[in-house]
Formats: structure tokens, sequence, C-alpha cells
């Protein structure tokens, strides 16, 4: 069983959702949240549709690093590469650089927050669990049975509740969120019987 997800959870259903931060200093003021690069297919959507509707005028150079703890082929980075560096990359008409640094390249996870508070990172794709070490009600992403539904997951994630996590997560860490990102969910197998409620797991050993 896992956390949400990203950023992300326990009971009938964990969600996986992630926080795409960046420092409050960063130059960059693009609003697409996203996930990992990678050199994979984006299962011929249309690319289009996540092209900047303003063009950016500023000429000045600037360089944007994103971490992230997935490999480069994994659907996140995908969809960060082709949804976000290559939009941004294209409106700034080459002004903006975005550098995405895959598989902890540039450290853990919280490393990443501490790089990002003292501004020497701009960018990084989080997860809820992490961040419940710096804010605890984080952690409340990840219960299980939290959630009835993916729709209730990402209502919530986009409504009031989400909104409250990402004001705590700008007024006690300065990481101001640029979005939630879905990056599935987990689900609870075993060899013994169907898992529909908590009674369910009395008497399973469940392995992390």
């Amino acid at each position: 069983m896992k956390k949400f997800a990203a950023m992300f959870l326990a009971l009938a259903m964990v969600a996986s959702l992630s926080a795409c931060g960046g420092n409050g200093s960063s130059s960059g003021s693009a609003s697409s949240g996203g996930a990992s690069s990678g050199g994979a297919s984006s299962g011929g959507a249309d690319l289009g549709e996540y092209a900047l509707k303003t063009q950016i005028t500023s000429t000045d150079k600037i360089t944007i690093r994103i971490s992230s703890d997935a490999s480069e082929i994994h659907p996140s980075e995908i969809v960060l590469e082709e949804c976000f560096k290559a939009p941004l990359e294209a409106a700034s008409n080459g002004n903006i650089t975005v550098e995405i640094y895959p598989n902890s390249m540039l450290g853990s996870l919280t490393e990443n927050v501490n790089s990002m508070q003292m501004g020497d990172l701009e960018m990084a794709y989080l997860n809820d669990s992490i961040l419940s070490g710096f804010i605890p009600e984080f952690a409340v992403v990840g219960l299980p049975y939290l959630f009835t539904s993916v729709d209730a997951v990402h209502n919530a994630m986009a409504g009031e509740f989400g909104e409250t996590l990402s004001e705590k997560l700008e007024s006690q860490l300065g990481i101001v969120n640029l979005g939630w990102c879905d990056v599935g969910f987990r689900n609870l197998t075993n060899s013994k019987r169907p898992i529909t409620s908590v009674e369910d797991l009395k008497g399973l050993k469940i392995a992390p």
C-alpha cells in the first residue's frame, strides 16, 4: 500500500499526487504543473493544446532547473518534457531554458526542498510523503480510504483542501505549488481474499 501521490495516501484507495514547486524568487512565471522528463511518446495526444497562449516578450536569459526522483522514461517525466519544457521554451523564443534532472541527480527530494529554500534550485517534483516531514498536514493525503473515488481525489486537490495545503507550503517553506499531478493509485494485493474493507486486512501480513 502506498502514500498518495506524489504526492500523496490508506483504506479503500491510496492516491498519489505530486506538487510541482518553484522557489518564490524564481524568474519564470509559467503556471503549468507537470511531472518529469522522458523520451517516450505521449500516446498520440495533441501537444498543441499545451502551448502557452501568450508569448513571453522578456529577452532575459533564464534557466529553470527541475529535479525529480523518477526515471527519464517515467510518464511523469515525459509529461514534464513535452507539456512544460517544450511549450515554455517555445513561448520564450529560447530565452528560457528548462533543464530536467531525473533519477535524483540533484539529490533526494528532501534535499531538493532545502535547495529551493536556499535559492539553489528553481523547481522540484515533490510528493506528499516528503512534504509531510516539513508540514504534518500533508500526511492527511496519504490516509487509506480517505477518498471514495478518483474524482473525489481530484476535486479535493483542486478545491479548498488542495488550496489550503498549497498555502501552507508557501507560507511555511517559501515554495509555490504550480499544480497537483495524479501519478496513479496504489492497490493492496494479496493471495488470500479481496480487500474491500478494513476488516478484510485482519490476519494478513503486509510487506512494505
